[in-house]
């Protein structure tokens, strides 16, 4: 009988075991056409701005860049000023006229921090940039800095989504150069978290790497 009993329990444990495991298995997500869109464009509004390899740690490995910190409030404003710049000009930059005509372009500190926020649920203290080519002059209200364009723009191209532990994401795809022919340049590899209620429609992403091919 004590025998009997000790398969039991360990026939229990093993099944246990292989349930959790089977619990953390990668599981494939299917999106809709519109949420692929969705998830392309976001992605792409990182990787046009140079963020290619980081997390929201505040320290680590030299490899990858750490929003979490600090010290990561010049990068967060480069983000939150050019993403602006690049996609909604219209809308959020202010170009002085008359006799401030010729000065530089200014967009609302509260702005840049929305889309820090946004992107990837991280505050920062407001500050100047310098260092920086153009930096960003804050003066208590708006950041001021100068328009510059002819970069070359990254974009992402998702290929697969998995649902990993919890409620993040695992997403892999291809690099690409706007301006090319579309033509892959290198793989990346992103862990979004879902914002909540919107599931597929909205994310914060918490660490992104890229892989470019070697020519």
């Amino acid at each position: 009988m004590p025998r009997l009993l000790l398969k039991l329990a360990l026939s229990c444990l093993l099944l246990s075991a292989t349930s959790m495991l089977a619990g953390a298995e990668e599981k494939p997500v299917k999106l809709s056409p519109a949420e692929l869109k969705t998830l392309n464009v976001f992605l792409s509004d990182i990787c046009e701005l140079g963020f290619l390899n980081f997390d929201l740690e505040a320290s680590g490995s030299d490899e990858l860049l750490h929003l979490g910190g600090a010290s990561a409030a010049p990068d967060l404003i480069r983000f939150g000023v050019w993403h602006n710049y690049l996609n909604h000009f219209k809308e959020s930059i202010q170009q002085p006229s008359g006799a401030e005509a010729g000065r530089s372009l200014q967009i609302d500190a509260k702005v840049v921090a929305a889309t820090v926020e946004q992107y990837f649920a991280l505050s920062f203290v407001p500050q100047s940039v310098a260092g920086s080519d153009p930096g960003f002059v804050y003066d208590g209200h708006s950041y001021h800095f100068e328009g510059a364009d002819g970069e070359v723009y990254y974009h992402a191209r998702v290929k697969t989504v998995l649902q990993t532990e919890g409620s993040v994401l695992k997403v892999t795809g291809e690099i690409y150069d706007i301006e090319g022919d579309g033509e892959r340049l290198g793989d990346f590899e992103a862990w979004l978290k879902p914002k909540a209620g919107q599931s597929n429609k909205a994310w914060t992403v918490q660490k992104l790497t890229t892989a470019f091919d070697r020519y």
